[in-house]
């Protein structure tokens, strides 16, 4: 599903990433962990474009993601993005949130030069309504369509935020460090919502802290630390038999 091989990212002089190279394949849970500094967030957010590497190549669905003829925004529709901090808009309620960007992409997509007659735009409009609220009833929040994000709880926003981008029909989730800004009662009902599209079979690469988590749900788990790849396996290999002792430091500390 994702081919990464070499990657390099600079901030000023300093190497955050060196000659990372791995892949995700389909339907395959990978959890990124180690401590703060690491890499591991830049990593997941150069998967995405969100971070231009200085170097190496990201292959998704065949195409290099760093080749400059290459349309990223079209791969980003496929790639599913839930930040550490929410990113809803305020100034749009929770149904506008979650359906801004699909009605946006079909519209766009339809209208193709031409001018789009407006019973067609309310028509791709309450479609997309009509799925938005199938997935606001997904995470019971039904209720919360017309509210605005400020109303919520951070754990509610959280899955707002996942069910927003999951109305994009992703082939891949990315999180980044998704129960980290929340207090630790809103933490289960968020990872209970993750947990459930792995179930499903959601290709997913998820930076994580949560150790108990990354165990439960991970078909494998990528240690990093100063940039690089430590270590990686299955959680069994890694959390009961850490080969680097930079992973036996690391995993003393946080089990």
């Amino acid at each position: 599903m994702i081919d990464i091989k070499n990657l390099t990212k600079s901030f000023d002089g300093k190497k955050v990433l060196c000659d990372i190279s791995t892949r995700v394949l389909p339907g395959e849970k990978v959890v990124v962990i180690g401590p703060s500094g690491s890499g591991k967030s830049t990593f997941i957010r150069c998967l995405n474009g969100m971070e231009t590497p200085d170097g190496g190549s990201i292959v998704f669905q065949e195409e290099d993601l760093l080749d400059a003829k290459t349309d990223l925004d079209r791969h980003r529709e496929n790639m599913g993005m839930v930040f550490q901090h929410f990113n809803l808009f305020n100034n749009k309620t929770v149904i506008e949130n979650i359906m801004l960007a699909p009605v946006h992409h079909r519209i766009k997509r339809e209208k193709q030069g031409i001018v789009m007659p407006r019973q067609k735009k309310k028509e791709i409009i309450a479609q997309e309504k009509e799925k938005a609220m199938s997935l606001l009833a997904r995470i019971g929040l039904e209720d919360k369509a017309d509210v605005y994000p400020s109303t919520l709880s951070g754990g509610q926003k959280q899955r707002v935020a996942i069910v927003r981008a999951l109305a994009m029909n992703p082939k891949v989730m990315l999180f980044d460090e998704p129960t980290s800004a929340l207090d630790p009662e809103m933490v289960g009902e968020v990872l209970e919502l993750i947990k459930d599209l792995a179930n499903e079979g959601m290709t997913m690469v998820i930076v994580t802290h949560e150790m108990g988590f990354a165990r439960e749900v991970a078909d494998r788990v990528i240690f990093m630390s100063d940039g690089v790849i430590t270590e990686e396996g299955t959680p069994a290999e890694l959390f009961d038999n850490p080969q680097h002792p930079r992973t036996q430091q690391f995993l003393k500390c946080v089990l």
